[in-house]
């Protein structure tokens, strides 16, 4: 089973609280990353490194498991209207990043090919942390095909990051990485967290993008002696917050905002596992249901989770020219 002005007041409105900058604990940080001294220093490093290399300041990609690569994730924006509710600003932000095509492998019913709508070789269902920065020789089957304009001997990444140029690159994967602890390698989910995304970030930066990290939502799964009803969610986010800081990431607070008390179900569908979207999984056009963001939509996971994106890569460009002027 495949697991797995503009910015003002965009950390508030995002996670219905306060921004959490004194708090040391990863659950109450902003769900919008804040950029500010080291971080920010960092960040705009990171982009003038990635812009000398020729990213694309309109592109961003995505490296991600089940919860990037199903139709209720981001695709919408680059291909259906949108309902932007009580977020028109963000229409700008939608129209920037749609607005670079790519002749290259997008869903059928979802075209053209943008940063939103691109079927990224780096996202895929089942996959776990280690994925896009493996040979795509060595992948193992069902990850796969490829997209066709990639060689074998690349990782996944770097096919991505080659074909797209983005200058930002988005993380969300290791749901999986729980399962495969808890039930195969018999660690303690989180273990080996900063050995397996390290390398994944150094390869983004040394290929030309910037990482941007988000941590995991919640997950449902049967509590025992050990593990709890997480799944050993906590013990990943807790050691992905330490990556962030460390490696001075932007991070999104993913787990914060589906915690929230107005979320369904924490913003999972019936498995527990995937992110829920408004109209359901089988309604006629789950992308069009994705981006709708009227408030009734926002209580479903995916929907919310659309949104939050679309709002950091707003924050992220908002640091950038604040910084320029």
């Amino acid at each position: 089973m495949a697991l797995l002005a503009l910015v003002a007041g965009m950390a508030v409105s995002a996670c219905g609280g306060s921004s959490g900058e004194e708090a040391g604990d990863w659950q109450d940080a902003p769900v919008i990353p804040e950029l500010t001294g080291e971080l920010e220093q960092r960040f705009l490093a990171d982009v003038a490194v990635a812009d000398s290399k020729g990213a694309d300041p309109s592109v961003f990609a995505k490296v991600g498991d089940s919860n990037t690569e199903m139709p209720a994730n981001l695709y919408g924006f680059g291909c259906r209207p949108v309902e932007y509710g009580r977020y028109p600003e963000l229409k700008l932000v939608v129209e920037k990043y749609s607005s670079v095509e790519f002749p290259l492998t997008g869903r059928p019913d979802c075209q053209p090919v943008n940063s939103f709508s691109r079927f990224s070789t780096a996202a895929r269902s089942g996959s776990y942390s280690t994925f896009s920065t493996t040979r795509i020789a060595d992948q193992a089957d069902g990850y796969l095909p490829p997209e066709p304009a990639c060689v074998e001997e690349e990782t996944a990444l770097d096919c991505e990051i080659r074909l797209l140029k983005p200058r930002y690159t988005i993380i969300l994967i290791g749901t999986n990485d729980v399962t495969l602890d808890n039930h195969f390698t018999m660690v303690e989910p989180g273990a080996r967290t900063i050995e397996r995304f390290t390398p994944l970030v150094a390869k983004i930066r040394g290929a030309g993008s910037v990482p941007v990290l988000s941590n995991l939502p919640p997950s449902w799964v049967p509590k025992t002696d050990e593990v709890d009803e997480y799944g050993g969610v906590m013990q990943m986010n807790e050691k992905l917050a330490e990556l962030a800081e460390s490696e001075e990431i932007p991070l999104i607070n993913l787990w914060r905002a589906m915690e929230e008390d107005q979320m369904i179900d924490r913003g999972l569908s019936g498995d527990g596992i995937h992110l829920s979207v408004y109209g359901g999984e089988k309604s006629p056009d789950v992308i069009a249901n994705s981006v709708n963001m009227s408030e009734k939509a926002l209580r479903y996971g995916a929907n919310r989770r659309n949104l939050i994106w679309v709002q950091t890569l707003a924050a992220l460009d908002q640091a950038l020219a604040e910084a320029q002027d």
